[in-house]
């Protein structure tokens, strides 16, 4: 899953097929909640800019 704190509206961040949260701090919660405490993460505080490859 991506998770993200945005401005956007979390109805649009679901449409897109992204997770909304509401701070980093939810973000991670909500990550290491569904993977486990081993989850591994990237905070990309310019995620607008930044290329994901799967």
């Amino acid at each position: 899953d991506i998770y993200v704190v945005s401005s956007l509206s979390a109805s649009f961040v679901n449409r897109i097929g992204l997770r909304p949260a509401r701070s980093v701090e939810e973000a991670l919660a909500m990550a290491f909640q569904k993977i486990g405490s081993e989850a591994k993460v990237l905070v990309a505080p310019q995620g607008r800019v930044v290329r994901l490859f799967a």
